[in-house]
């Protein structure tokens, strides 16, 4: 017999449909299922991934932070070498003071996280913010002069009323 409604045999279209229905059902819990899997391996991948910049970037912080805290000990080295040659002139206790502040400096650094230098800075700023505020100017000036102090006069080039060679001989203009 044959439903007209739905143009299919009644005892055996229902049974085929349900059947089609059931295989339907069963591959969309499949796709499920793989799709899940497959997104808990690209999530460990890429937690991976992230895990290992992580590092990377914490390698590489505590490589110049390392390079930091030498370079400012080898400058404190410098200004009490400075210092023991000035002995007795009022010039030394004034570089034997930065040496000393520089060497204590160059310690903190060296003992510490970045994270713990930047809280610790942070804190000082929300207790002492004008003081925060001075020594941020004073490090900008200080990087202003050590940049402009660091360039070169063959990169400057020559001053803008030199003759040819560059430079005044004499200390005169060239009209002179």
């Amino acid at each position: 017999m044959i439903d007209e409604k739905h143009d299919v045999a009644t005892p055996y279209g229902e049974a085929a449909r349900q059947a089609g229905s059931q295989d339907v059902r069963e591959t969309a819990r499949e796709a499920a299922e793989a799709g899940k899997e497959r997104l808990g391996e690209v999530r460990e991948a890429a937690q991976s991934g992230l895990d290992d910049a992580k590092a990377a970037v914490r390698e590489q912080n505590e490589r110049a932070k390392s390079s930091a805290a030498d370079e400012i000990h080898r400058t404190a080295d410098g200004l009490e070498a400075a210092a023991r040659e000035l002995e007795g002139s009022p010039q030394h206790d004034l570089l034997q003071e930065a040496a000393d502040g520089l060497k204590q400096i160059s310690q903190a650094i060296d003992g510490k996280s970045i994270g713990e230098m930047v809280s610790e800075l942070s804190a000082f700023g929300r207790r002492n913010p004008l003081a925060y505020l001075g020594g941020a100017a004073f490090a900008g000036f200080a990087l202003a002069r050590f940049a402009r102090a660091s360039t070169t006069q063959t990169e400057a080039g020559p001053p803008p009323d030199a003759p040819y060679g560059g430079t005044l001989y004499g200390g005169g203009s060239p009209d002179a």
